[in-house]
This record gives C-alpha cells, sequence and structure tokens, in this order.
C-alpha cells in the first residue's frame, strides 16, 4: 500500500508540510532565535513556518518538489541571516511520523522507557564502508541501525553521555559526513505537536 503523503492545500496550491533539522545551532557562539529561523525560512518562499525547541527544527509547508534545490536556498538564507553555516537535512512529515514510531532494535515496553535511541539524518544512505566502520563501534552499551537515509543509536541507558563514543566524538568520527541527530523522544513530540 503506498504510504500517504501529508498534504495542506493553502492559497489553492497543494503543499506538502516537512520538517528541517539544523546542524549544530545553539551551541557556543552559533544561536539562533525562532524569529530569525522563521525569518529565514519565509524569506525563500515557506509557509506557516514553525519552530519546535531551541535545537534547530523547523517546520514549514511548500508544494515544492526539488529538496536539493530547496535544501541549498534554505542554507543560503541561514547563512545570511544568521551569519553563520548550518547544514540542513530535509525529510517529509510523514516521514518524520514513522520514524517516531518505529522500533528497530525490537525494545519492549520497559526497554524503551529505559533505553535511550537517537537518529542521525544523512543526505545520501550509509555507504558499505560507513555501515562498517559504525557496526565496529558495537557494544554491550550501544548498537546500530540502518534505514534509507537514517542511521539509528541505540543506548542501552538513560543518556548517551554515557556511551564511551559520547567522549572524542567517536561516533561522529565513523559516520565522516555531515549528519544532525535527534532523540527519537523528540522526534515522537514533534510528531505529535503538528499532527492536524
Amino acid at each position: 500500500m503506498a504510504k500517504r503523503v501529508h498534504t495542506i492545500h493553502t492559497t489553492g496550491v497543494l503543499a506538502a508540510r516537512f520538517v528541517a533539522f539544523l546542524r549544530g545551532v545553539n551551541l557556543g557562539n552559533r544561536t539562533a532565535r525562532s524569529p530569525q529561523l522563521i525569518e529565514a525560512f519565509s524569506a525563500v518562499g515557506l509557509q506557516n513556518v514553525k519552530t519546535f525547541l531551541a535545537s534547530g527544527n523547523v517546520v514549514f509547508e511548500t508544494p515544492r518538489k526539488d529538496q536539493v534545490g530547496l535544501r541549498k536556498e534554505i542554507e543560503g538564507q541561514l547563512l545570511n541571516t544568521l551569519g553563520f553555516a548550518s547544514r540542513t537535512f530535509l525529510r517529509g512529515y510523514t516521514q518524520i511520523k514513522v520514524i517516531a514510531e518505529a522500533n528497530p532494535f525490537k525494545l519492549n515496553v520497559t526497554q524503551q522507557k529505559t533505553f535511550t535511541t537517537h537518529v542521525g539524518f544523512l543526505d545520501k544512505p550509509a555507504t558499505v564502508e560507513m555501515k562498517k566502520s559504525i557496526a565496529d563501534l558495537r557494544s554491550d552499551y550501544d548498537d546500530f541501525a540502518f534505514s534509507g537515509s537514517e542511521i539509528w543509536w541505540l543506548c542501552r541507558g538513560p543518556k548517551i553521555s554515557d556511551s564511551e563514543l559520547f567522549q572524542g566524538n567517536k561516533l561522529e568520527k565513523a559516520i565522516a559526513v555531515p549528519n544532525s541527530m535527534r532523540n527519537q523522544r523528540t522526534l515522537k513530540r514533534l510528531a505529535d505537536k503538528f499532527a492536524d
């Protein structure tokens, strides 16, 4: 069965809802306030722009289908508005709903409450070499799964900071390409908040 695309009728044009995940905002001196993000996304013609939390999550609607071109425009406008570059990863809202409910590690209810799962967004699916480098990092605490252009990171505990991989950016080095990580619980909250 084909997946239903989440669409919105706006000014007579069929628009789809997307989520942009910005890399490295509100870290150190890389400050991005909600009004700035809304201004930047609106400046490239995006509609109903809203932010979620302060970690660089922007929800918007657009009838445009060229996601590569759209991403480049957003990144250019973010540079103009914020004064620094922020790599941006786009996903359809329907995709985020699926990711928010996914259980790639087959966790039971108790494990879902006590373990922590993060999702890393990439521009392209992980290569064979990348998968091998990441798989080599598996341990009793850490596990990984791959699906499309997402990397799943399971920490068998309440915090990723308890993982040895958190020290020295070991996972970041294994991925070796730009990405943006989000807690799956955050994605669930986002999907629930913007559901119609």
